[in-house]
């Protein structure tokens, strides 16, 4: 049985929203991560996303609250700024839709699929 096919392409509002946190980024230093600036340069591209990845961009909305906008300085608050270079509230709908298509299909990330089909202990040797 073939699984059923999963459109993992970025769609344009999560694209907007990585590219305003991208230039937030680069204009206020102290906002987001390094990690937050890979995905966003990956989403800001808008090619399709592994399902992995998107599984992870699922895992930072779910433990992260939507921040405030302006921090006490007036400025964007850095939280504002990771957000959006995950996509912001597009990113987590998109994000959330794609991982529970993914898990009604039970497709599992590849390093998953190992983890589970290899045994503990056991080292790939190189040929």
């Amino acid at each position: 049985m073939k699984s059923p096919k999963i459109d993992l392409n970025v769609p344009a509002d999560v694209v907007t929203a990585a590219r305003e946190g991208l230039a937030l980024r680069q204009a206020l230093p102290y906002a987001g991560s390094g990690s937050g600036q890979r995905m966003a340069e990956r989403l800001a591209c808008g090619k399709p996303m592994t399902a992995s990845a998107v599984r992870r961009l699922a895992t930072y909305f779910a433990s992260h609250d939507q921040p405030r906008l302006v921090g006490s300085t007036g400025r964007p608050h850095r939280m504002h700024v990771a957000w959006l270079l995950r996509g912001g509230d597009a990113g987590r709908a998109w994000a959330e839709r794609v991982v529970a298509a993914l898990d009604a299909a039970a497709v599992v990330p590849e390093q998953e699929r190992r983890a589970v089909e290899e045994p503990a202990g056991w080292v790939k040797r190189a040929c």
